[in-house]
This record gives structure tokens, sequence and C-alpha cells, in this order.
């Protein structure tokens, strides 16, 4: 348990910090932020390819990074105003069937 735990803190760790580089790479502007779920599934599939020594790691790292920039979402800004509330329900406000009378 103790080591699952220290595999999802190093895992977000990683996926944090590419996030960051990956901002930093594509110049971004602030109102952009890295969609955490999608770097994940990124990192997921580029993380095999950068520990074996099977390929050049600076066009692998460079290529991941460019996939997490081109995955970076606009943010949405926060609501301003509440929805607007429903009015009471008529059915509670119409008398019954012995109201009537």
């Amino acid at each position: 348990m103790p080591m699952d735990v220290a595999a999802k803190v190093l895992a977000d760790n990683l996926c944090a910090l590419m996030c960051a580089a990956a901002h930093a790479s594509a110049m971004a502007s602030a109102d952009k932020r890295c969609a955490p779920t999608s770097a994940l599934n990124i990192l997921q599939r580029a993380l095999p390819r950068l520990l074996l020594p099977l390929a050049d790691l600076p066009t692998l790292l460079a290529d991941t990074l460019f996939m997490m920039a081109r995955s970076l979402e606009r943010r949405q800004p926060a609501r301003t105003t509440l929805a607007p509330v429903a009015g009471p329900n008529p059915i509670r406000i119409w008398p019954t069937r012995g109201d009537w009378t």
C-alpha cells in the first residue's frame, strides 16, 4: 500500500514537471493550463520509450513535450454570478382536487 501511494506521488510529480516544461517550451500564455489527465496519459505512453535506451533521448523528450504542449487547454474563467434559482414547483402551488369545491 505505501508503495502504491509513493508511485502515485512520483507519477503526479513527474506529470507536473513535464507540464511545466511543456508550458514553458510552448511559450503559452497565462490563460492556458496543462490538463493533468491528458498529460498523465501522454507520460504513460512515453515513459517506456524514455527509460529504455533504444532511441535518441533528446528527440523522444522533445516529442513528449510537444505532445503535452499541444494538449494545453484554455482556462475557463470562474462564474461571476450564481445560476438562476428556479421558481416554485407549480404542482405544490395548485390546489388539490378537494380544494376546488
